[in-house]
């Protein structure tokens, strides 16, 4: 008897499950990578604010790895807490052993440098990617910001994705080989490469640094296709991504597709704000997509290819609280308010759905949503003459030396047909006024 309880018990603590380890870093563990090591699935490893120059990978276990943003909330921890991958490899991959249970949350992920996905490289993976920022990456192919590829199934939501470069396509996000990731609540913002130009344009990039850049002057890196999102079925299996509230500004290709490229795939694409990206905000290749209750408005073209805009979509300033900070919230009066997908969960505050990756709380707060911020519009070089062209996010407003309007630019040449002299430019919804220099005959 007493040998059968033995065994029994025996057996139950071979069937009972371990318990779950929180590994600290750098207190249990050095390095991130060590903490990794250590780990178990089901573990967490939990990183203390710092910078960590390593290039993290794990392929085999589903765990948490996190900034003490998980526990706290506290959103300074995604700043304090930066995993660089001084140029050397992708600075986290992870491939089909990390299940729908894996975490990367609240880190700020940058100098990445490799072939594809200098951020983040998940290869066949489906872990959940969540209030990180993934910004200053690089790959000389694709997926400078994040790559997802080989059936993999991610959920990338709430994210910053941001400044990140390819040579090829897919600048911030490229998805292919039958994956189907859920992407939702992102904001990505001046993603791409591939060529450089001199566009003499102020798109949104620029009205975000407060900066034109006039004609003859190098305009910056651009993207090949897919500035922000790339979505292709590469190996021709079906990649169905869900590309749901996003905010997609300023990104660039070099070939088509600045905000949103789809190649043979099937993305359900909807309640997205694309605004200001170079070529066209969405490009659909042989595609068959869902494109509806999108806000796409003032790109180089909106709609290419066999894209078009679909049930409830928009073409309008979305009204953005501080363009210029990065402040991608909508202002009072945006037409993004209760715009979405009727169809689609509520909004937290239970009203329909807004556009974009950040919602506007209504309920109880009637009244109390910002106004557009302040902020100075500056140009390059200054004195510049001939013209340049200008896709801003509000109104733009030129004032001769007397104070009389003289242009109104919402998207379109600054300057031409003007006499030489002494300028005021004002953004609508700014608060300060440039002064400009037009010079003639150079």
């Amino acid at each position: 008897m007493r040998q059968r309880i033995l065994v029994l018990a025996a057996l139950a603590a071979l069937c009972a499950p371990a318990l779950a380890r929180v590994i600290l870093v750098p207190d249990s563990a050095s390095t991130i990578q060590a903490g990794i090591g250590m780990a178990s699935s089901g573990d967490t490893v939990l990183v203390a604010p710092g910078v960590y120059a390593e290039n993290v990978w794990w392929f085999d276990k589903s765990i948490t790895l996190a900034s003490r943003y998980l526990t706290s909330g506290d959103p300074s921890y995604i700043d304090s807490t930066v995993i660089d991958g001084n140029r050397a490899s992708t600075v986290v991959s992870c491939g089909s052993g990390v299940d729908t249970t894996a975490l990367i949350c609240g880190f700020t992920l940058r100098n990445g440098n490799a072939g594809n996905g200098g951020g983040i490289h998940c290869s066949g993976g489906s872990p959940t990617i969540t209030h990180n920022v993934i910004e200053d990456n690089l790959t000389s192919a694709d997926g400078a910001g994040i790559m997802i590829v080989d059936l993999a199934a991610p959920v990338v939501e709430h994210n910053v994705i941001r400044r990140n470069q390819s040579s090829s396509w897919g600048g911030g996000i490229y998805i292919a080989d039958g994956s189907s990731p859920r992407v939702r609540w992102n904001v990505l913002y001046e993603n791409g490469i591939g060529k450089a130009g001199a566009t003499g344009r102020l798109d949104l990039a620029r009205f975000v640094a407060g900066r034109l850049v006039a004609p003859g002057q190098d305009a910056g890196p651009f993207a090949e296709n897919g500035g922000g999102i790339l979505v292709t079925n590469y190996q021709g299996f079906v990649t169905s991504p869900v590309i749901h509230n996003n905010t997609i500004v300023n990104n660039v290709a070099a070939g088509v597709g600045g905000g949103i490229y789809s190649n043979r795939a099937t993305p359900d694409i909807r309640n997205n704000i694309v605004v200001a990206n170079e070529d066209y905000g969405i490009y659909s290749a042989e595609s068959t997509l869902v494109c509806d209750y999108n806000d796409v408005w003032s790109n180089d073209t909106n709609y290419g290819g066999a894209a078009s805009a679909g049930t409830g979509a928009i073409a309008d300033c979305p009204l953005f609280i501080d363009s210029l900070a990065h402040d991608f919230h909508l202002a009072v009066g945006s037409p993004c308010i209760d715009a979405g997908d009727p169809s689609l969960p509520l909004d937290p505050d239970s009203t329909r759905a807004d556009m974009g990756a950040f919602y506007a709380p209504q309920t109880g707060l009637a009244g109390s949503l910002p106004l557009l911020a302040r902020r100075t519009l500056a140009i390059r070089p200054n004195p510049f003459s001939g013209s340049a062209t200008v896709v801003p996010v509000a109104p733009v407003v030129v004032y001769d030396a007397a104070g009389s309007i003289v242009e109104r630019v919402r998207a379109g040449s600054l300057g031409a047909g003007l006499a030489a002299g002494v300028y005021f430019v004002h953004a609508e919804g700014f608060s300060r006024t440039r002064v400009l220099k037009l010079g003639r005959g150079q």
